[in-house]
């Protein structure tokens, strides 16, 4: 956080010069209109969910040399539990980068023998597309257009197997993924179908999360392929 680090030996220097401009806004919070000025401002708030939220854009979309013009690896390992869920596919880099114990994401809790259920709630700033339907015994959840347009959004931002059963159904209900880049770029404006079919044609299929319904590892791996493939065909000219 301090030039020292940078003065060191072997050191890089920060991708920019415009990190240090609280008017400019950082490259890695692509999603957002938020400025370094207020970035600073969320990770030094006193609660520990927003920090969290912010500190895991930090980490999960920055280079890592720059990640140390705004916080610590202390502030990091104190705020670790809550950092967790935000981190996606760059849970283990920093792990392992900090020598900090292999994450456990999600959780792991079952719904069975009075057992308590963890459910993880993510705020996203990005405006909704379409209203929230009513509440369903008394939750409020995102219409159905918003919540297929952030999960294409999720392929990009981490390496969850539950994002991709929930593309399998929702296929297979008649909402074919590649038909909702239009919706998804509303939330990104940077997705990238060439993008989105390398990520998943690397997806893994294994280990299947507990379902209501049957799904085989070999018809999700085929599902993936044929996805990839149609999103690839509307990449390329």
């Amino acid at each position: 956080m301090t030039s020292t680090y940078y003065d060191e030996p072997g050191r890089l220097p920060p991708t920019t010069e415009t990190l240090f401009d609280d008017t400019a806004r950082p490259y890695f919070l692509w999603w957002t209109d938020t400025t370094v000025g207020q970035l600073k401002q969320h990770l030094l708030s006193s609660d520990p969910e927003e920090r969290a939220y912010w500190m895991g854009a930090l980490l999960r979309e920055a280079n890592t040399r720059d990640v140390w013009l705004f916080v610590t690896s202390d502030e990091i390992r104190s705020l670790w539990p809550h950092l967790i869920r935000y981190l996606g596919r760059s849970r283990q880099i920093w792990a392992w980068l900090l020598k900090l114990p292999p994450p456990e994401w999600p959780p792991l809790s079952e719904i069975r023998g009075g057992q308590s259920l963890e459910v993880d709630i993510v705020h996203e700033p990005v405006a909704d597309i379409m209203g929230p339907p009513a509440p369903l015994e008394g939750i409020v959840i995102e219409s159905l257009t918003d919540l297929r347009a952030n999960k294409l959004t999720c392929i990009l931002s981490r390496s969850e197997l539950g994002d991709l059963v929930d593309l399998y159904f929702l296929d297979r209900a008649g909402f074919p993924p590649e038909l909702d880049l239009e919706i998804s770029s509303q939330k990104d404006s940077g997705v990238d179908p060439g993008v989105l079919a390398w990520l998943l044609a690397q997806f893994p299929t294994r280990p299947l999360p507990a379902m209501l319904e049957s799904l085989t590892s070999e018809k999700l791996e085929q599902f993936r392929d044929a996805l990839a493939e149609r999103f690839r065909l509307s990449a390329v000219k």
